[in-house]
């Protein structure tokens, strides 16, 4: 049993918090040139020279088709910067840049949403690996009532176009409709800035509403799509690409996917009301209990560390996201003492739920 004195021991797992400064420098993050064809084809489209990106890139044009070509977070955005004076005045800027994104410019993560079953194990795979190959950005998928929220955190500073990267990246989440055998309705996106004329607008059917100056940047889906079925599914490529991208993973050191899955089988457990013990995970993922710790010690997490994170981050979204009282989300959490709960959020967010509801 996990009792709520045991929020004390689990220190070693840092939060995910949307509310942390971003600590990554752009200089940092490293990016496959790929994902400058987003701009290649804005630019071609609106009949620019691509000098015009070579330029900002400080790169040749046979450094830009090389396949083993990375360009570091500070180049990225200043290939954003320079595609913006081609864009179309009056028009949203992300859908003249989604315009140019396919699904597989992320490489083998893009090909293994493809791979997936259902729009569930999508978002389940995107959540596992999107820091192996786009490091900007952290992602959690929770689970509340009928709806499946997935929350973006930004973890670097991208000046002028901060909004409009986290514009494109949450706009790529409905590109998923085209390997879907039935159509995605009713989704809602929240973003953190402000609405400006040139912002992120709701097109085709998918889309109920658009909010701006939210709490967190989110796309949220009803939880009744999540078993629609992808036209793409292949057991074996899913395999396949799995062993690849944990490769990709253990060159990494920021990026934890088998901590992610153990998260996202704590995160279900809490869904259901279950009571959080190291077998029913170790279960669940098909391993021992000492093989669970192992590979968890490897990514330097550890099942404390997880617990505690998973109910402390559901907690702090419930509160920001919804109007439930306190002692419902102490409860939801798994706090069987609302003070225990509290106390242990004050700790690890350095405010009280209650400050934390009325800030939100």
């Amino acid at each position: 049993m996990f009792k709520d004195s045991d929020i004390w021991q689990a220190r070693d797992e840092p939060l995910t918090n949307d509310t942390a400064s971003m600590s990554i420098p752009l200089k940092d993050l490293t990016f496959s040139v790929r994902y400058m064809e987003v701009m290649e084809g804005l630019l071609h489209e609106r009949r620019a020279p691509l000098q015009v990106l070579l330029d900002a890139l400080q790169l040749t044009e046979a450094q830009l088709r090389d396949p083993d070509q990375t360009i570091n977070g500070e180049q990225y955005r200043r290939g954003l910067i320079a595609a913006l004076p081609f864009c179309l005045p009056g028009q949203p800027l992300a859908a003249q840049y989604l315009a140019h994104v396919p699904i597989t410019i992320v490489g083998s993560l893009g090909l293994l949403v493809m791979a997936s079953n259902t729009l569930g194990e999508v978002l389940k795979v995107v959540e596992r690996y999107v820091g192996v190959l786009f490091p900007a950005y952290a992602l959690r998928v929770e689970s509340i009532k009928d709806e499946v929220h997935v929350v973006l955190t930004r973890l670097s500073d991208f000046g002028e176009v901060d909004d409009l990267l986290t514009e494109i990246v949450l706009g790529m989440f409905i590109q998923f409709q085209i390997f879907l055998v039935a159509p995605m309705r009713d989704i809602e996106l929240h973003f953190r800035h402000r609405q400006h004329p040139q912002a992120f607008v709701a097109s085709g059917h998918s889309v109920r509403q658009v909010h701006f100056g939210a709490v967190v940047d989110k796309i949220v889906f009803p939880k009744a799509l999540m078993g629609i079925k992808t036209l793409t599914s292949s057991r074996l490529m899913q395999v396949e690409l799995t062993r690849e991208l944990d490769q990709l993973a253990k060159q990494d050191r920021r990026a934890r996917p088998f901590s992610q899955e153990a998260r996202r089988v704590i995160r279900d457990l809490i869904d259901a009301g279950k009571v959080l013990h190291g077998d029913t995970v170790a279960d669940k993922l098909g391993l021992s209990r000492r093989t669970l710790n192992r590979r968890l010690a490897e990514e330097g997490a550890s099942l404390a560390g997880l617990f505690t994170n998973s109910r402390m981050s559901l907690a702090d979204t419930l509160l920001r996201t919804t109007t439930l009282p306190v002692e419902e989300v102490a409860s939801r959490a798994g706090f069987t003492e609302v003070t225990n709960f509290a106390r242990a959020y004050k700790r690890l967010y350095g405010c009280t739920p209650k400050a934390r509801r009325t800030s939100a």
